[in-house]
């Protein structure tokens, strides 16, 4: 296999983005795949491009990828259903909505606007919502498309652009020389690069373990539906406190959980490892999140395993994995859109689905270097905001990749701050 001036482990939005960057300043770029592109988070999401009630040390980024989303929405050679009319979250709880209020007050100072509507606004923007809201927080150049479409469409206008992307070719290791990165030897042979990104997902800690760096990644398993066409009369993503729905470009709906919760933590033996790094997080939402223990505790060190063995036959089971969706959370979202809406039997589901994401302690991600290997850049952690922050990211990693420092602040995304301390994401509302 060739030679490139950076290689990309990952073909997601992250990765996607990052070469789609690198190429842009002439540079020679491969992207590794272990499944297919976008097969994992990325195309298993909702979909949303959100800035509103992010945590304040995020707005930044989430700034700048819908900025980046607008180009790529441009860019690429087919309809991804990108829509940038805002995004509603309607609360019926007065001190939700005070905290709203005082989140758009701390959120103006970085430069993004979101207006708190009152009980009528909300009624006036979406007629059909039933129920005794109290308001909403309403970020009107939020932004939404389809996961399924978008990086897929990234990824083929940067092959025709001359970016190699290597699909079911898992990275197995990164090789280093003298401190200097010099490839990665993947199951079709060396790779040479002298940087390589990481944008793994949830198979990061894995890929880095020879590398003895400390990445406290657990995950969780998030269940989704979509319906089938009907005339639902949503013009704009809603989140409500017990279902998102957000409108799709077949006409139908991708629903979910609410700004509540629930997603599925499945109990692994790497979970219970770190457990106590994400108890107050877990303690700020006891309710958002459901505990399981089953098959994952058996499958994910397999998996695992396999993933960091050089046994080829064992990759199948690892290239794109199928997390089941739970049966009744997507029925508890069903039953709040015909609650919320009045919806009937023309509300049917089309299909169900599930992806796990890699979430930190803090629910921010990590976008860093590795300390004693700086031509190796790390973006990791997502904890479910990847896909609409995805381009900024990418930008983040082509620019660490280059020269060593981002544009953007990312102090508070560092590495050894899991060395420091734990802290939570305090003024984060949604």
């Amino acid at each position: 296999m060739s030679n490139y001036d950076v290689a990309i482990i990952g073909a997601g939005i992250v990765g996607c983005s990052a070469a789609w960057l690198l190429n842009r300043q002439g540079l020679r770029v491969a992207v590794l795949e272990k499944g297919r592109i976008g097969g994992e988070q990325s195309s298993r999401n909702a979909g949303f491009i959100r800035q509103q009630g992010r945590d304040l040390r995020e707005i930044p980024m989430a700034r700048r990828a819908l900025a980046l989303w607008r180009q790529i929405s441009a860019e690429v050679a087919t309809d991804i259903g990108f829509h940038d009319d805002g995004i509603l979250a309607p609360t019926s709880d007065a001190g939700q909505l005070e905290k709203m209020r005082r989140w758009a007050a701390l959120a103006a100072q970085s430069g993004l606007h979101s207006q708190v509507m009152s009980r009528q606004e909300v009624s006036a923007f979406v007629p059909r919502l039933r129920g005794n809201y109290e308001g909403g927080l309403f970020t009107a150049d939020d932004a939404w498309a389809e996961p399924d479409l978008a990086t897929e469409a990234l990824a083929g206008l940067v092959r025709s652009r001359g970016v190699v992307v290597h699909e079911r070719c898992v990275a197995k290791r990164i090789v280093t020389q003298g401190g200097h990165v010099s490839g990665i030897e993947t199951e079709a042979g060396f790779i040479g690069a002298g940087r390589v990104i990481v944008t793994a997902g949830v198979w990061a800690a894995d890929l880095l373990a020879p590398f003895r760096v400390s990445l406290p990644l657990n995950d969780l398993r998030v269940s989704l539906a979509s319906t089938e066409p009907f005339d639902h009369g949503l013009t704009h993503p809603i989140w409500l406190p017990d279902v998102l729905a957000r409108p799709r470009k077949d006409g139908g709906l991708t629903i979910g959980p609410g700004t509540d919760g629930p997603f599925d933590f499945d109990i692994s033996p790497r979970g219970i490892r770190l457990a106590p790094r994400f108890v107050p997080a877990l303690l700020k939402r006891p309710s958002g999140v459901r505990i399981n223990l089953g098959r994952h505790f058996i499958d994910d060190p397999r998996r695992r395993s396999a993933y960091r063995g050089d046994d080829a036959s064992r990759y199948d089971a690892i290239r794109v994995p199928e997390p089941e969706p739970t049966a009744a959370i997507i029925d508890r979202c069903m039953a709040a859109l015909r609650r919320r809406f009045g919806y009937g039997a023309e509300l049917r589901i089309a299909r169900r689905w599930a992806g796990r994401i890699d979430v930190t302690p803090d629910a921010l991600p990590v976008v860093d270097q590795l300390p004693q290997h700086p031509g190796i850049v790390l973006i990791s952690g997502l904890s479910g905001h990847g896909f609409g922050a995805g381009p900024a990211l990418g930008e983040m990693a082509a620019e660490l990749a280059q020269t060593g420092a981002c544009s953007l602040p990312r102090a508070d995304f560092s590495l050894d701050r899991f060395e420091k301390k734990y802290f939570l994401t305090a003024e984060s509302v949604l």
